[in-house]
């Protein structure tokens, strides 16, 4: 079924449902809405629901329903409290959809930057926040490896440790998964040491992904998070105050078969009253740009090995990967849309 629906509906984004359209493919349409959204397709299941939405809300007043009125209108009625009871609502779609587009808003947005360094792998940037203890960094740069190899270095949160540096006890100290949620969204903890004499800061987040293929990229988002359902948070500790990243995420686009670009942003609260600009300076420049330069390392040797801890690890999740693989296959020979078996 979702097969093929599925690329149908997709076009349909954006454009008037007429009431016969509505009609037929009502119950359809909310299918592909979910199917998109279980496949990670945030935007697409956001945009192609404000269609449905809007639609519904445009006939209302519109002439063809008024020469018909009472029938019409009364059916159009029914459509709308069938959308609101749907089980979509009940998904955290509208709030990721939102949040994934604030991203791509700070990753596009240009002027107000504090360059911090230059190199020929990456740039690094920050942003202050007016009377706020908040910044926002920003990091861009090229790793020469594919789309595959460096989202599934980003998927594996247990093995974050292998390419986020820890100096002399200063950086990422622990970071592992808390809960699976789904095949694309996990919580995650982590703890990063501080510079004598603070003591070290604790996160805990939740993060999922966020398929842009129709557009060639891929988003993994991070956000901070008190409680959510199905994830125990871990308590805080009073000698271990727990930093909140607001908003943050790997924005990934492929350049060719050997390259892939990057961007990160993180809007994050640190929990220390005043940043010293040395201080954040040094962060970005070394603890940052070092990061980035081990994240392409690794990039490399994915897969090269046997004993490679990420082979083992895609190993251990045979089917995510493989679907992953697929969904980017699929993508460069440009073929139509599919979707996972979850809804068929």
């Amino acid at each position: 079924i979702m097969e093929h629906h599925m690329e149908e509906h997709i076009a349909l984004i954006g454009s008037y449902l007429s009431i016969e359209k509505l009609r037929s493919d009502f119950d359809c349409l909310l299918i592909t809405v979910r199917a998109l959204y279980v496949d990670a397709r945030i935007l697409q299941a956001r945009n192609l629901l404000n269609t449905i939405e809007d639609s519904l809300e445009a006939l209302i007043g519109s002439e063809t329903v008024e020469d018909n009125e009472n029938d019409d209108i009364q059916f159009i009625k029914e459509l709308q409290q069938l959308l609101e009871s749907d089980p979509i609502y009940q998904t955290p779609l509208l709030k990721e959809s939102d949040r994934v587009q604030e991203l791509i808003h700070w990753i596009k947005s240009v002027g107000d930057w504090d360059r911090v360094r230059e190199s020929k792998t990456c740039t690094c940037s920050y942003k202050a926040i007016e009377d706020s203890p908040t910044h926002i960094l920003k990091i861009e740069g090229v790793v020469n490896a594919d789309m595959f190899c460096l989202v599934s270095i980003l998927m594996e949160v247990n093995l974050y440790r292998e390419w986020v540096p820890c100096i002399l006890g200063i950086g990422l100290k622990q970071c592992f998964e808390i809960s699976v949620i789904d095949r694309f969204k996990k919580a995650a903890y982590s703890r990063a040491g501080m510079p004598w004499p603070m003591s070290d800061r604790d996160m805990v987040v939740i993060g999922y992904g966020c398929d842009m293929l129709d557009e060639g990229q891929i988003l993994c988002m991070i956000e901070s998070i008190e409680q959510y359902d199905q994830v125990e948070i871990p308590p805080e500790k009073e000698d271990r105050p727990r930093m909140e990243c607001l908003l943050g995420g790997f924005l990934v686009t492929p350049i060719d078969e050997n390259q892939t670009n990057i961007e990160i942003i993180l809007h994050f609260d640190p929990k220390i009253d005043i940043i010293p600009e040395t201080l954040l300076n040094w962060a970005m420049k070394e603890v940052m740009c070092m990061a980035f330069n081990l994240l392409s390392k690794k990039a490399c040797t994915i897969g090269k090995k046997k004993s490679c801890k990420y082979t083992k690890a895609m190993n251990e999740n045979e089917d995510l990967y493989n679907y992953l693989r697929q969904r980017l296959q699929s993508w460069n020979r440009g073929d139509t849309v599919e979707t996972s078996d979850s809804l068929e």
